[in-house]
């Protein structure tokens, strides 16, 4: 049984999605259940610094990050679409991909194993690593690819509760895409 709260949660959370954009959305969620653990809630100055860094991670994220899985979905689903391959090849997309996850790096995980220097993951973490991973799932990268600091990032975003559950459906569609890519190479 559903409890009211529960329902309550539901509601407030399709209705706040249809009016914002997901990290405005999560902040504003984390902010109002007192998630701490996700978005630092304190008024003190450390507290602001931490949600500064945050911030400044996710106002990035829209051109940043989130910028080379368009990229890949794109190509995806060019030849669909236009009936002709895409200009850029899986290994410019992958060099490209590279230079991304370079920067995300060097900016995002410079002073310390989740972003924001923060030493648990963030919904900023969920957010870069959702994109990221995207380029594992669809095989333009590899989790070996990934640099020592990356995999254990990426490993310890993995060990939270419900991922399998809230990544199946992406490794369903990189094992579609897998194998449509394979039907294309026998034609």
């Amino acid at each position: 049984m559903v409890s009211l709260c529960m329902l309550s949660f539901i509601y407030e959370f399709f209705h706040i999605t249809m009016q914002s954009e997901g990290s405005a959305m999560m902040q504003y969620l984390c902010e109002k259940y007192g998630w701490d653990q996700w978005w630092p809630q304190g008024s003190d100055e450390a507290s602001r610094q931490k949600r500064a860094k945050l911030n400044e991670y996710l106002s990035y994220h829209h051109h940043g990050t989130r910028m080379i899985s368009h990229k890949i979905a794109f190509k995806l689903f060019y030849k669909q679409f236009f009936k002709k391959d895409y200009p850029e090849t899986r290994e410019e997309l992958k060099e490209l991909s590279f230079k991304f996850i370079s920067n995300f790096e060097k900016k995002a995980l410079c002073a310390g194993p989740f972003i924001g220097e923060s030493t648990t993951p963030t919904i900023a973490d969920l957010f870069a690593y959702a994109e990221i991973y995207q380029l594992v799932y669809m095989d333009v990268l590899s989790h070996d690819d990934l640099s020592p600091a990356m995999q254990a990032w990426a490993e310890a975003l993995q060990a939270l509760p419900a991922y399998d559950d809230v990544h199946t459906s992406l490794k369903k569609l990189g094992a579609a895409i897998r194998e449509s890519e394979k039907d294309e190479e026998i034609e």
